[in-house]
């Protein structure tokens, strides 16, 4: 028993550093991919197609906010002007619009599982509602292979990682990832840490193409680079006081989009009761930064009539009454 109870305590002194080590690395990997509200960026696309001369073009891609969808998984909401010029052209677009200057300005949802450091993105075309594709993973070693769905007109096309050297405004930047997208004709993209997506190398249509990242303001303000002014950044606004916001559309059937916002980072319990005070759904029970999110709320299970939406906001409490039409 003392033998067993010592190899068990040895065991625990050799896994634990490991385990402390392997989290260190998954926060470090985590930095390659930054999407905190309010992160802009701006590129510049160079495509050359021979005979004809080079063809420049802009585009930019900000993280506007955040969603919690019904299945209680968060995304981060992208918006992208000028979008398609996009690496992979239109991805997984949630919604497509055109801005006052004639732009092409979509929306998408991503996400980084903080335990694996691998990046998904919300699939909306398929039939499922919550389905995602893996467009990354984080904790990728050189020369390591894997599939990845990163373009949807190449979607679980082997991928491997390996060393480049890149410049980053101007500057050798040593902070790198690079995956090369095994496609008949390549693709190869360039993450920095701190930065995000840096440089992407393409080639298609009987021309090549390369992404630079020109500017960057992060969610605290600070700037990188020189802006072309794709698209004016929308500023990350601080609301003055915490608060739950009307839902909509309502009513509803059968989900509808609950907003709220907090002036300060907080812990957050967002939850539906029905008329006889009974919880029928919990949609955020975490810690949230300052800023105006949303969570949907899935009803199509219950029958028509008034619920209540409840949220806890650190010490503060509101709720909303909101109804359901079937």
């Amino acid at each position: 028993m003392k033998y067993f109870v010592s190899t068990i305590f040895l065991l625990l002194i050799f896994t634990l550093p490991l385990i402390a080590q392997t989290q260190e690395e998954i926060n470090e990997a985590l930095k390659y991919y930054p999407l905190e509200v309010g992160n802009y960026w701006e590129y510049k696309v160079v495509s050359q197609t021979h005979p004809f001369p080079p063809e420049t073009n802009h585009y930019s891609i900000e993280v506007v906010g955040d969603t919690t969808f019904a299945n209680g998984v968060i995304y981060q909401k992208l918006r992208a002007v000028n979008s398609e010029f996009l690496m992979c052209g239109p991805n997984y677009e949630s919604t497509v619009t055109e801005n006052e200057n004639g732009q092409r300005v979509s929306t998408y949802f991503e996400r980084i599982d903080s335990l694996t450091a691998n990046v998904y993105q919300w699939k909306p075309i398929s039939e499922h509602p919550y389905n995602e594709v893996l467009i990354d993973s984080l904790l990728l070693e050189i020369d390591e292979v894997t599939m990845l769905s990163r373009c949807p007109l190449a979607a679980d096309e082997e991928s491997y990682r390996f060393w480049y050297p890149v410049v980053v405004f101007g500057e050798q930047y040593e902070d790198t990832y690079t995956i090369e997208i095994v496609l008949l004709i390549p693709v190869i993209y360039s993450l920095a840490k701190n930065f995000g997506f840096v440089e992407v190398l393409g080639s298609g249509e009987g021309g090549v193409s390369t992404h630079e990242l020109i500017y960057f303001r992060d969610h605290e303000g600070n700037e990188f680079g020189e802006a072309f002014d794709v698209s004016t950044p929308t500023q990350t606004e601080i609301p003055q006081r915490a608060t739950l916001l009307s839902n909509y559309p309502n009513p509803f059937n059968p989900s509808t989009t609950i907003p709220y916002e907090l002036n300060q980072s907080a812990d957050v319990r967002l939850e539906v009761y029905d008329m006889l005070g009974r919880r029928v759904a919990l949609l955020v029970n975490e810690t949230r930064q300052a800023g105006r999110h949303t969570a949907v709320f899935e009803a199509g299970s219950l029958s028509s009539g008034v619920y209540i939406a409840r949220l806890v906001a650190g010490e503060q409490v509101f709720s909303r009454k909101m109804v359901l039409v079937k």
